[in-house]
């Protein structure tokens, strides 16, 4: 019999190694993985977590002697996706392809994985394997699987009492912490189906190439990419409008950021032309970058000719008005009391623009120099 350890990267199944060699000491012949593919070429897996994981492959190797197993199904994820369905399928589905998998009982899992495992255990013939469960597992599934095991060195963690957050510390010590926790919960291929919101709207920023794909994939799929209906290019569209109102508040907040509009226009043409340079024409987040662009032009033409408001308070003070009151002021007049001269200091008023308040006289025209209030001189001393 040999006896194998499941390995997913995760932070459970790594922990598993470490309690199986070091603190159960139990026999191991080999650690196995599944590599999942997109197709013959693309990993299943984010560029950073496929790098981590050539990365556990060494530590691994230098730390406890042994060189992970890859194995890999015969079957990548495109070409099941778009496989044509035979007279097998369900009246309705028959002669269409698969497209995006049920979220239960999704044939990724047991295509793409799963099949790999049970090939490859045919070959072995007897065999044990060590799987990474911890003892708060929240999957009922799981769970269960615990419950009735009857030979728990199958689930090393649990044996060995430890939770999924010991299996995190560890990892995160070991420098053995998938880079997928630093932003999610949980592992998982980039085009897969249970992932959050978060890791949807990641994928669409950081990995716009990939993105694309899963557009593609969204057009050509006959069911939808979540069982309520929503679609990629409904994450899209959303994804979209919540860019251009970050964009807009980017905006708002120019001066704050010491950046003009032209500045503004001229860092979102840059990203879209890098954008298009790189992953070619159409891509969304390029398009997204244009339409910014449009509104920030709408909004400096706008500032040109002012707002709604600005154009209706300056049509009201083409309005003539009276001039108000405005500040005192006095001087010294020279006056005479019986046969002298006597200096008395006299006050009065001049006027002020009743739009702004600044002083204006009437042989400087028709017009506050200061905000452009028509002024009405008539029976105005």
């Amino acid at each position: 019999m040999k006896f194998i350890a499941s390995c997913s990267y995760g932070k459970d199944s790594l922990k598993t190694i470490d309690v199986v060699l070091n603190v159960l000491k139990l026999p191991l012949d080999e650690i196995v993985t599944v590599d999942v593919m997109f197709n013959n070429t693309i990993s299943a897996y984010y560029p950073e977590v496929e790098e981590f994981r050539q990365k556990a492959d060494e530590i691994i190797k230098n730390r406890y002697g042994f060189e992970i197993k890859h194995l890999r199904a015969d079957l990548t994820y495109e070409n099941r996706f778009y496989q044509v369905r035979g007279e097998r399928a369900k009246k309705e589905n028959r002669g269409k392809i698969y497209g995006f998998p049920i979220v239960r009982g999704a044939w990724c899992n047991s295509d793409l994985k799963m099949s790999a495992i049970e090939k490859y255990k045919t070959q072995l013939g007897e065999s044990f394997w060590y799987i990474g469960y911890a003892t708060d597992e929240k999957k009922t599934e799981r769970q269960e699987k615990i419950i009735n095991c009857t030979n728990l060195n199958m689930y090393p963690l649990v044996k060995a009492g430890l939770t999924e957050k010991d299996c995190y510390e560890w990892c995160k010590k070991n420098d053995l912490l998938s880079p997928i926790y630093e932003n999610f919960s949980r592992d998982g291929c980039w085009f897969c189906h249970y992932q959050t919101l978060n890791q949807l709207r990641d994928l669409r920023k950081n990995h716009p190439d990939k993105w694309e794909v899963m557009l593609r994939l969204d057009r050509d799929s006959p069911k939808t990419f979540r069982p309520d209906g929503t679609t990629i290019h409904d994450l899209e569209a959303r994804f979209a409008s919540e860019d251009s109102q970050m964009k807009l508040e980017d905006f708002i907040e120019i001066g704050g950021r010491g950046m003009t509009e032209k500045q503004l226009i001229g860092m979102y043409k840059r990203d879209a032309e890098i954008i298009e340079e790189k992953y070619g024409e159409n891509q969304e987040r390029a398009k997204i970058d244009r339409l910014t662009i449009e509104l920030l032009e709408e909004h400096m033409q706008y500032q040109t000719i002012g707002t709604v408001e600005e154009c209706r308070e300056a049509r009201e003070r083409q309005r003539a008005r009276k001039p108000v009151q405005g500040e005192p002021f006095s001087w010294i007049d020279s006056v005479k009391v019986g046969r002298r001269w006597k200096e008395v200091r006299k006050t009065s008023y001049g006027h002020a623009c009743p739009n702004c308040g600044k002083s204006v006289a009437k042989l400087n025209g028709e017009y506050c120099s200061k905000c452009g209030q028509a002024i009405d001189w008539s029976d105005t001393p």
